[in-house]
């Protein structure tokens, strides 16, 4: 028997009638290993297979975020064994997606990432803050924090007026890469980015620009973003600055955990229509007097 057919025997796909027994019906024996299969996998794992054996073809279908260790492991001794050189997979993760493959070690390859990928995506990330008096920046001798008081001053001498001044005296002080500016939605009221400084590259050198316009909660990684989105709303309630050292545990788009320190300046403005716009001023810090907790 080779290693197609044995695919075909254990796998469950439907056997040519010139290859069966008994005048092209299943055999006793295939049948109930067809049934034990079936339910490991469809049922048990939520990976469906379809195998064409003609054409040495498979295609796995199956949702990344219900898939269980179990059945990757089946499906991926399975891919092996088979030998095929057509296999697809269609599945979710982050949206649908579809992959080819012409070598069946690859595809079983690939298959572990994505479960990995996935288990990592369902780990809930953390956030710890530590918030602090604002002033504090004014008595520090740190050059950086120095720079986040300037603009805290900035800030005071504007009366909080977000007027053509104020970008370039933030590019002036060096800050302009590492701000976010958020403003509410016309329609859904939900704050949005209106700028993004080319600093933020986390989820990739690419992120600062095609996020302008999109819900603050709307990332990468959703937990932190509704975390970022909430930051907003508790500005509009306070209209007050706002300090702090933020420990966080972020998803990258490929689902990796990545920690980060900062101290971070947030500050309503209003534009000189009257329309409330948040800043975001942040310093990566190593020394950051908070720490991620299980």
């Amino acid at each position: 028997m080779n290693a197609w057919q044995a695919f075909v025997d254990h796998a469950g796909n439907w056997m040519p009638a010139s290859q069966s027994d008994g005048g092209g019906t299943w055999d006793t024996r295939n049948r109930a290993r067809l049934d034990v299969f079936e339910r490991a996998i469809r049922q048990t794992g939520s990976i469906e297979i379809i195998g064409e054996p003609t054409e040495k073809r498979i295609t796995l279908r199956f949702d990344c975020t219900s898939v269980s260790e179990f059945a990757v492991s089946r499906a991926r001794a399975i891919l092996v064994e088979s030998g095929a050189e057509n296999i697809a997979f269609d599945y979710y993760l982050c949206g649908a997606r579809k992959e080819r493959f012409t070598d069946a070690l690859d595809a079983s390859r690939r298959l572990r990432r994505l479960w990995q990928i996935s288990d990592a995506l369902l780990q809930p990330p953390s956030v710890v803050c530590k918030a602090s008096d604002p002033d504090e920046l004014r008595r520090s001798s740190d050059p950086a924090i120095r720079e986040l008081a300037c603009l805290l001053d900035l800030w005071d001498a504007k009366a909080g007026v977000l007027d053509a001044e104020v970008v370039p005296l933030l590019r002036h002080l060096d800050l302009l890469d590492r701000t976010l500016l958020m403003e509410r939605a016309d329609e859904s009221r939900r704050p949005v980015f209106t700028f993004i400084g080319e600093g933020f590259t986390l989820y990739g050198d690419d992120w600062p620009k095609y996020a302008v316009g999109r819900p603050v909660e709307d990332q990468p990684d959703p937990v932190y973003g509704r975390w970022a989105a909430k930051t907003f709303e508790v500005m509009m309630a306070s209209g007050l600055p706002q300090f702090e050292e933020v420990a966080a545990l972020i998803r990258t788009p490929k689902g990796w955990p990545r920690a980060r320190q900062y101290k971070c300046l947030r500050l309503l403005w209003h534009s000189e229509t009257g329309e409330p716009v948040m800043s975001s001023t942040s310093m990566l810090a190593r020394d950051a007097h908070v720490q991620l907790v299980s």
